[in-house]
């Protein structure tokens, strides 16, 4: 198995690679997500805690390229804007993060995630609904899964 990692962050992408060294088949690269265009077909992609820092206007242009470049299955995990989520959050992190960024940047995130209803409009919008579905998970997450049909009977 070979993995690639992409980060668009220089910092992150350049610790990620010191800890994964040792890991021959392991890569990270320094590219925004879009760039994944210019790699090879991946068998599966996977995204955790990035939809959130996708633009509305861009989410179709983004889930088409997952679609494209994925061969068997893609997961795209993130948070779910809540209000009732983003009331508790903002009432525990100051107590479970204490000194941390966490709380200012969870508040983000929270606030700029996507609903269930978005989410689920902009995945309707650009995938067939045998390819992609929507879920929620409990207390505040979201994911698409999605098995892309074969090349050969890809209609878009």
């Amino acid at each position: 198995m070979r993995i690639t990692c992409i980060d668009s962050d220089p910092e992150v992408a350049a610790y990620a690679r010191r800890a994964c060294r040792s890991v021959p088949d392991i890569t990270v690269l320094w590219k925004d997500a879009f760039a994944i265009d210019t790699l090879p077909p991946f068998d599966y992609t996977f995204s955790n805690h990035f939809l959130h820092h996708v633009a509305t206007e861009r989410m179709p242009d983004f889930l088409r390229l997952v679609r494209r470049r994925t061969g068997r299955l893609f997961l795209l995990n993130d948070v779910r804007r809540s209000a009732l989520y983003y009331a508790g959050f903002s009432l525990l992190a100051p107590i479970l993060f204490r000194h941390s960024f966490h709380w200012h940047d969870g508040r983000a995130s929270i606030g700029r995630a996507f609903s269930h209803e978005e989410l689920s409009a902009a995945v309707r919008a650009v995938l067939p609904p045998d390819e992609a579905v929507v879920r929620r998970l409990v207390p505040a997450r979201i994911y698409v899964l999605g098995r892309p049909r074969p090349a050969s009977d890809d209609s878009q």
